[in-house]
């Protein structure tokens, strides 16, 4: 496929004229069926990998790692990042656990449970002082068990359960350095961002969230004369997701979802819409407040979530 003109991520174009070019894009140039890609995976083990909007990144039989498509990043500072075959990326070592892409920056735990990161920093979702764009790989925590990367935020949780975060909930909301987060009553065994909104699974089970919620992806799907709030500044619980039984969790651009040991509650909107409430594919009604996907018969292992669909294995 030909590269996309650098236009397309010019800062000057208006996001309704850059949602629409990629929309025709994707028209032309969509895989409908699986392919596959030369150069990563590794037979026999557990898959590392991650996908942001333009490209995506996985481990190597070699455990490095590399990025294919798109990278906006090098598209910001020299006009070229196109890669239709996986790209090496560099000063990073080959001992990574874990992989966490967001829009258009990248993060890397390794075994030794250092923090890496690579990519746009615009909002400051590197982590580090520098405001430009970075292609190799740089450490930024030292003792993260687990991260998580999504739109401009970035997440890590500490040895002790404590979770960080940095980049952007909001527009006038930028965190260009690690903040601890206040409010979580109890250390956190998981995280996912998305989309302005985070959420954290605690030690006994319960989910909190906070950031964006103008679809009730914080589960806050009532309010008063005016609606839900459409931010919720402090972490706050789920109540509909029962404490205790909580196997996994992410967060897209404007939905979140848990998987239970009963079901896969659903939080928000996967689909643009006025209104902050949940289309389920099902008959069920539509709600902002957690939902069974009924349609799902098996229980779920894990997910994904993207900014406007989700995938459950």
């Amino acid at each position: 496929l030909p590269p996309p003109p650098t236009r397309v991520l010019d800062p000057e174009l208006s996001k309704r004229k850059r949602r629409k070019w990629w929309a025709k894009l994707a028209a032309k140039s969509a895989i409908t069926t699986p392919v596959v890609i030369e150069g990563v995976g590794c037979r026999g083990a557990l898959p590392v990998l991650a996908a942001g909007s333009t490209f995506s990144l996985a481990r190597g039989p070699d455990g490095l790692i590399r990025a294919w498509g798109t990278l906006p990043w090098e598209v910001a500072n020299s006009g070229q990042g196109y890669h239709p075959i996986p790209t090496l990326v560099q000063d990073l070592p080959s001992t990574v656990v874990g992989l966490w892409a967001g829009a258009s920056h990248c993060l890397a735990v390794l075994a030794s449970g250092e923090l890496f990161s690579w990519g746009s920093n615009e909002v400051g979702q590197l982590g580090d002082i520098t405001e430009g764009h970075r292609s190799n790989a740089a450490q930024v925590m030292t003792g993260v068990k687990t991260a998580a990367a999504g739109g401009n935020l970035s997440m890590a949780i500490m040895e002790h359960g404590e979770v960080f975060i940095w980049g952007s909930m909001s527009e006038k909301d930028i965190m260009r350095h690690p903040q601890k987060v206040e409010g979580l009553p109890s250390p956190a065994i998981a995280v996912a961002a998305g989309g302005g909104t985070c959420s954290a699974v605690l030690q006994d089970g319960s989910v909190w969230a906070w950031g964006r919620n103008d679809r009730g992806q914080c589960g806050r799907g009532r309010g008063g004369r005016n609606g839900p709030p459409k931010f919720v500044k402090h972490p706050t619980h789920v109540k509909g997701v029962r404490s205790n039984a909580v196997v996994s969790l992410a967060v897209g651009g404007k939905h979140a979802m848990a998987i239970t040991k009963e079901g896969v509650p659903m939080v928000g909107a996967p689909q643009a819409g006025a209104a902050p409430t949940l289309q389920l594919p099902s008959s069920t009604p539509a709600a902002s407040a957690p939902q069974k996907l009924s349609p799902l018969g098996a229980h779920g292992n894990g997910m994904e979530a993207a900014p406007n669909r989700m995938l459950v294995t």
